[in-house]
């Protein structure tokens, strides 16, 4: 059955009828379906066995006309990876599978905030506090606050003509905060904040080793603005990162 179940595109499940005796189903998660199964049908015992059965099937009926199903949402998921062909995106280099104590996500749809520290003032500030701001302001912000940028997992850290940098914080929060200018100054912010509001992530440096402790060109990101536009903070994929990794030694 497991056979059957797995050669046969799009299929919830694998069940005979048999002359027997004993009803046999299994789930595959929480739900009836996907699942295996058997039903002891015997024609010369009076279709003994066909209430199981027909139970079963209406039990089916019900499950797949509940539109807030687990099954629904994984056959949305499946269907949004396989709608295209692969776009021939491999990675092979060391990361993590946990994030924060969790199953991370898959590194094309994990995000990297690529951020620029402007003193060393400042990168003191954010080892010391675990915080790194960002501007909302179209000028110096991100071009567009999306759930990208709302949603990075990692932050990429680089200074002043550090163009290859291997400096990798996680995210730690779900989601950053919104502190406007006295708040960062009440956390000891070094300079006086020119803007009114900023968003800020809570952020600590990624344990040594990893991601093969790395160091990556910043310069190969999609994104990547050269001259006074290099400060700008933008997002990238996990996966885009690891393709511009320094090789090492």
């Amino acid at each position: 059955m497991h056979a059957y179940k797995d050669a046969i595109r799009r299929t919830a499940g694998a069940y005979v009828l048999y002359p027997g005796t004993e009803t046999f189903s299994c789930t595959g998660f929480h739900e009836i379906i996907p699942g295996l199964g058997a039903f002891p049908v015997s024609p010369s015992n009076g279709g003994n066995g066909l209430g199981h059965l027909r139970n079963f099937i209406l039990e089916v009926v019900d499950h797949v006309a509940n539109r807030a199903s687990q099954r629904e949402e994984l056959s949305f998921y499946a269907y949004a990876i396989h709608k295209e062909k692969p776009k021939g995106t491999e990675l092979h280099e060391m990361i993590p599978e946990m994030r924060n104590g969790f199953r991370a996500e898959p590194p094309v749809q994990t995000t990297v905030l690529v951020g620029y520290y402007k003193s060393e003032q400042q990168y003191e500030w954010i080892c010391d506090k675990g915080l790194y701001n960002i501007r909302l302001d179209s000028a110096a912000g991100p071009e567009t606050i999306n759930s990208a940028v709302t949603g990075a997992r990692y932050l990429l850290l680089h200074g002043k003509g550090k163009l290859e940098t291997g400096d990798l914080w996680i995210i730690t929060g779900e989601s950053p905060a919104i502190m406007d200018r006295k708040a960062l100054l009440a956390e000891g912010y070094p300079t006086r904040p020119g803007q009114e509001f900023y968003m800020v992530y809570q952020v600590k440096q990624v344990e040594q080793g990893q991601f093969a402790d790395g160091k990556w060109n910043i310069r190969k990101f999609p994104g990547y603005a050269t001259g006074r536009s290099s400060a700008r903070p933008f997002t990238i994929t996990l996966s885009d990162m690891m393709k511009a990794l320094v090789a090492i030694d």
